[in-house]
């Protein structure tokens, strides 16, 4: 158990790109899979996902594409990882994205069901906005989002976001929520 948690903590000091109050926001690896399935794996977690809940060999090729990611862009997907018990609550990140022909970057969080509504992915967004627009000098961001989605919706407010227009996402309609530096 003790070599365990020496490699969770090592992990936190290489891979740790944002601290919050209560989160660290680090890199993922493979390694996290097992983690993940609280988010990925959770159909209702999923339910404005393109794929849906995700089995353990898509979670793991949903790693690599986020792992990819980070080599070609220097950004991406992020754990979000609860201190108090170093465990994976979610992710959140940067992606790049293209809409109707347009390149964005947009900023997306997901929680693992039983962190809803204490406040994480607003103060993971919050901290992933700013260290777009203060540290990478990305001058906008957005969140695409269905409209039902009004949890996604209120985070997206909190932060500043405010809706753009309507558009086609891979055959979904959704709503582009943005916010210039």
């Amino acid at each position: 158990m003790g070599s365990r948690v020496n490699l969770i903590f090592m992990r936190l000091i290489v891979d740790k790109i944002i601290e919050t109050s209560r989160l660290y926001i680090r890199k993922l690896s493979l390694s996290d899979a097992e983690q993940l399935k609280t988010v990925l794996g959770d159909a209702e977690v999923m339910r404005y996902s393109l794929k849906g809940a995700l089995d353990e060999s898509g979670i793991k090729d949903y790693i690599n594409k986020i792992l990819s990611h980070y080599e070609l862009y220097g950004y991406g997907l992020w754990g979000l990882v609860l201190k108090e018990t170093r465990e994976i609550v979610g992710i959140a990140g940067l992606i790049s994205q293209s809409i109707e022909d347009t390149p964005y970057i947009e900023l997306a969080y997901r929680l693992a069901k039983k962190y809803w509504g204490r406040g994480f992915a607003t103060e993971a967004a919050q901290a992933i906005k700013e260290f777009a627009f203060n540290k990478l000098n990305i001058k906008k961001l957005i969140s695409i989002i269905e409209p039902k989605n009004i949890s996604s919706i209120k985070v997206a407010r909190r932060i500043g976001m405010k809706k753009a227009k309507s558009a086609k996402f891979y055959e979904f309609n959704v709503d582009i929520y943005e916010i210039k530096n």
